[in-house]
């Protein structure tokens, strides 16, 4: 795979083509924001992996393109500057993000409380509950934290996507240690985020890729996530024990745990969201070419650097 660190190992040197490289692209697409900037340069990482500096180099705004675009042109070119167990990598670094930040992760988080919920109608069964979604959310961030660790540090461009979608998210904030923020943010960026957007934002913030680097941040937020879904699952389960113990709601109840229990609702609803956005993005943006040169990506048939 090639990446900028294969330029001569003066990081210097290469951080400072890397800044012209991304005037060049700023000034096509608009100011250069480096606060919200990725660039790989210094020495590899791993298999054929990079160091994130944080603040300076590719411009990573994309203005006026979906996300779902953004990622795809940035998949493609990773993907053809791959070579052996990197496209292996790279897959399963995608099944995470379409998982993660598509519908899969709500859908299953989702159904699989409704359906312990739906199993388990006493007042023994909220405690399970609780713990159910404790250590599925847990799980699912544990791991979700941990592939993006090491999936971002290896491909450049899908994680220079993946910062533009997190600094929408976040409006623009520049990125910080995880361990100088307050317990509010921490839990905020852990539960509405996720534990693979905290994981760019922490190697961002510091410089730094790597497991080891970061393992305990991963492990904070999937506690914070799990622990908090577990209680608010804990919350459902006691709600709808009380709603089915009266015949004037025990019928709404069992429709609404249902409906949350068949994948095929949460599908239909985010293939129905998803559908609104991607007609929104058609009609709504008149520049995708200005998209592409912020974003640094280029068309699928610029070559590959």
């Amino acid at each position: 795979m090639r990446h900028l660190t294969e330029l001569p190992q003066q990081n210097a040197s290469v951080e400072g083509q890397a800044n012209h490289s991304s005037r060049d692209r700023g000034a096509a697409a608009g100011a250069l924001d480096p606060d919200i900037a990725i660039s790989f340069v210094g020495s590899p990482n791993g298999a054929g992996g990079v160091h994130l500096e944080p603040g300076t180099a590719l411009h990573a705004s994309a203005e006026g393109v979906g996300m779902v675009t953004l990622f795809w042109r940035a998949i493609k070119a990773d993907f053809r500057s791959a070579s052996g167990t990197q496209y292996v990598a790279l897959a399963i670094l995608v099944a995470l993000l379409i998982f993660e930040w598509g519908p899969g992760n709500e859908t299953v988080v989702v159904t699989s409380i409704a359906r312990v919920v739906d199993s388990q109608p006493g007042v023994g069964g909220i405690p399970l509950v609780g713990l159910t979604g404790l250590a599925l959310v847990g799980l699912i961030q544990a791991i979700s934290g941990a592939v993006a660790l090491v999936g971002f540090a290896m491909f450049e461009r899908t994680a220079q996507a993946g910062w533009t979608g997190v600094q929408r998210l976040r409006k623009g904030e520049p990125p910080a240690d995880w361990w100088q923020l307050k317990v509010s943010t921490r839990w905020a960026l852990a539960f509405f985020v996720g534990a693979s957007a905290v994981a760019l934002v922490q190697m961002v913030a510091t410089g730094k890729t790597g497991f080891r680097n970061h393992r305990m941040v991963i492990a904070q937020s999937a506690l914070l996530a799990g622990v908090t879904t577990g209680l608010l699952s804990a919350f459902i389960a006691g709600t709808t024990y009380v709603a089915r113990q009266f015949p004037a709601t025990e019928a709404g109840a069992n429709t609404v745990i249902r409906l949350a229990s068949n994948p095929l609702v949460w599908i239909g609803l985010f293939a129905t969201i998803g559908l609104i956005g991607a007609i929104r993005s058609r009609f709504g943006s008149d520049e995708p070419g200005m998209a592409d040169d912020a974003a640094g990506l280029g068309s699928a048939d610029d070559p590959i650097d």
